[in-house]
C-alpha cells in the first residue's frame, strides 16, 4: 500500500462534488486542487435518471451525452477519464461495460479503481473475467475494489 494514498470511494450523493483527489505523483502536478473552468461545466444534469428518455429530441441528448462520456475515458486528464466512468455507471447503460472493460487498464489506479466500482455497479457478469484478470495485477486498493465489484456482480447473477 506504500505505492497508493487511499481515499474513499465515494458512490456519491446529490450536492457533493465526485472529483478524485488529484495525484501528487502525476507529472505536471503542482498541488493545486482547484478545477479549471471546464471541470465545473457539466454536459448534463446526471440527476435525471440513468435510463435514456423516451422522446426522440431527448433520445438524442442522451446518444450525445453517452458518446462524450465514452470519448472522455481516453482523455489525457486522469481526473476526467475517473468522471467518464462513474458517469457512465450512473447512466446505467449496458453499451458502456466494453468501454469501461478497456479501461481497467488505465495508467491512473485512481481510474482504475473508479472504473472497478463501475463496473461492478453496472452489474454485468460479462465484466468478471476481466476483473478477475485486473485484479492480478494491480494495487491492494484497486484490488479491493475489483473483489467489491465481482461479489456486488456475483450476487445479482441467479444460480
Amino acid at each position: 500500500m506504500k505505492d497508493q494514498q487511499r481515499y474513499p470511494v465515494r458512490m456519491g450523493f446529490p450536492g457533493e462534488e465526485n472529483t478524485p483527489p488529484p495525484d501528487p505523483r502525476t507529472p505536471g502536478h503542482n498541488g493545486s486542487f482547484e478545477h479549471s473552468e471546464d471541470d465545473k461545466k457539466e454536459p448534463f444534469d446526471e440527476s435525471a435518471g440513468a435510463n435514456p428518455p423516451a422522446g426522440e429530441d431527448e433520445t438524442d441528448e442522451y446518444e450525445k451525452k453517452f458518446r462524450y462520456y465514452i470519448a472522455m475515458l481516453e482523455n489525457e486528464d486522469s481526473g476526467r477519464r475517473w468522471k467518464a466512468a462513474e458517469s457512465l455507471a450512473r447512466m446505467g447503460d449496458a453499451r458502456a461495460v466494453g468501454p469501461l472493460i478497456e479501461a481497467l487498464s488505465d495508467e491512473d489506479w485512481r481510474v482504475r479503481q473508479k472504473t472497478a466500482w463501475a463496473l461492478g455497479y453496472l452489474g454485468d457478469p460479462a465484466a468478471i473475467p476481466a476483473l478477475r484478470k485486473a485484479y492480478r495485477n494491480d494495487l491492494d486498493g484497486v484490488r479491493e475494489m475489483i473483489t467489491e465489484a465481482i461479489t456486488v456482480i456475483t450476487m445479482g447473477v441467479p444460480d
